[in-house]
């Protein structure tokens, strides 16, 4: 009796799935959609189901599904157990655009960068975007190779719910052309806000977002269900990688805990000799990860707030002569002779990984003549949309990094009140604090545990067990198999 039930429902979902594709005019992707499912339901093979940032329900069958991905994504799930013989093909630069371009092919002075032997693997698989390997460029996928790569699943990595350096007009086409050479859509890996789709048409500079900040760790557990989607061979390592970025949650706490006890305050900012820009603590995954384990972080705003700048996407655009507000209006007078009274009092400066090697030169004080600057109070930020492996190891990297070198900073400037704030909460992630304020250490009370309190992504030696494609692995493959299809039928619905 259940089993006809389920066929009921599965032939109801058919026919609306049927009608709806037809009124938009999609009826060779409906039949083909409905025929590969039916065929996976019938032949008792185990349904895999991974849903992607844009909340769109992705299913497979496929033992070893072979993928196209941006190259560093690809680089992030080698630690996952990816190897070149699911890798299909990359899109996109392998490094970011701190590196030094004048290094051989395979090397990067950035620590986040993909490793000498990441690239290697990266080189001998294609590369939709071969004008952009070295260096970053706009609007650079070869659909003709696609489709001579012939991948099962296309993956977008995605900011704030468009895809990562392509603009809209390629991205629609884009989406467009992938769907008709492949039958499917692409997964869409949003890197910024949950619901980003919502969020798009949000300015820092003037509304709150509606939608909560992702933190780092929740970019790492996605990739660890995206590997089971993709039935990588997890390493045994993962768990060990696990493990010490709880440690390392824990140090980093501690080191916090110094800090905030010496009223020391960090701002995360790139700034320049003319314009600066500085970044909104809940946008950034890295950000949100510092703040949840008890970083004196600053929140910007505070000369938006004034009517006197403006901002974009995450970050508030001040010009010198705003920051440095006791040098009068002129940015040639801006010396270290005023500098007492900033915009905010930054004691250690969370640098962009963009200027790893300008802050530190010392000509660099002169056209920012800040305090913390001035004494080398820097610690670079690896953000989290292109600056770090979304990996335990390049978690725990960032935290090992930063946490003791804001440890040893001192307090520059007048002590200032910190806000009680529970740095955790989903409100918390959309709307931060007021411009100028940061959130107190509040003895780890609202911290995120699961950095230092989960510390296993899984119980078995043998990771394989999460992605059989064995039927015997359930004994309701029919209903598991009709489950997933019902999910994706309605998430196909509503979505589009």
């Amino acid at each position: 009796k259940a089993l006809i039930k389920i066929a009921t429902l599965t032939v109801t979902l058919l026919f609306k799935m049927k009608v709806y594709c037809m009124k938009a005019r999609m009826p060779k992707l409906a039949a083909a959609a409905s025929l590969l499912s039916l065929i996976a339901i019938c032949s008792g093979a185990e349904v895999r189901s991974y849903t992607d940032g844009k909340g769109v329900v992705h299913t497979t069958t496929k033992s070893k599904p072979r993928i196209v991905i941006y190259a560093p994504r690809a680089a992030e799930l080698m630690d996952f157990g990816l190897t070149k013989e699911q890798l299909a093909g990359t899109y996109g630069p392998y490094y970011s655009k701190a590196r030094n371009a004048s290094l051989p092919s395979t090397i990067s002075n950035i620590p986040s960068d993909p490793s000498p032997e990441q690239v290697e693997i990266l080189e001998q698989v294609g590369n939709l975007s071969p004008d952009c390997l070295q260096s970053w460029c706009l609007n650079n996928v070869d659909m003709e190779m696609l489709k001579d790569l012939a991948p099962d699943e296309m993956m977008l990595h995605g900011y704030n719910g468009a895809p990562w350096m392509l603009d809209e007009t390629f991205s629609a086409s884009l989406i467009a052309n992938v769907t008709k050479i492949m039958g499917k859509p692409p997964m869409f890996l949003e890197i910024s806000r949950e619901g980003a789709d919502e969020c798009s048409s949000s300015d820092f500079a003037n509304e709150t977002y509606p939608c909560p900040g992702i933190t780092l760790l929740d970019f790492i557990e996605d990739n660890f269900e995206l590997a089971k989607y993709l039935n990588l061979d997890i390493p045994d390592s993962l768990n060990d990688d696990r493990q010490r970025l709880c440690d390392s949650s824990t140090k980093f706490q501690e080191d916090m805990k110094i800090a905030h006890d010496k009223g020391v305050r960090l701002l995360a900012a790139n700034p320049t000799s003319k314009t600066s820009y500085f970044a909104d603590p809940t946008s950034d995954s890295v950000l949100r990860m510092f703040e949840e384990l008890g970083m004196p972080i600053i929140h910007p705003g505070k000369c938006i707030e004034a009517g006197e700048c403006v901002g974009g996407n995450f970050w508030e655009y001040v010009p010198k002569n705003k920051y440095f507000t006791s040098c009068g209006p002129f940015p040639e007078n801006i010396t270290e002779s005023c500098n007492d009274d900033p915009l905010y009092p930054v004691d250690m400066w969370l640098i962009d990984h963009r200027l790893t090697f300008k802050v530190p030169d010392p000509d660099f004080a002169l056209g920012f003549p800040d305090k913390a600057i001035i004494k080398g109070q820097t610690v670079v930020w690896r953000g989290g949309g292109g600056g770090i492996l979304k990996t335990p190891r390049g978690a725990a990297d960032m935290l090992d990094s930063v946490g003791a070198e804001v440890a040893k900073a001192d307090r520059l400037y007048p002590e200032t009140q910190c806000t009680e704030a529970d740095v955790s909460d989903v409100e918390h992630k959309k709307d931060g604090l007021k411009g100028g304020e940061y959130a107190c250490y509040s003895d780890k009370k609202f911290h995120e545990t699961k950095y230092y309190q989960e510390c296993m992504f899984f119980a078995s030696t043998s990771a394989s067990v999460f992605a059989s494609t064995s039927a015997s692995v359930s004994p309701f493959p029919l209903i598991k198999g009709l489950y997933v299809f019902g999910l994706s039928v309605i998430s196909m619905v509503f979505i589009a």
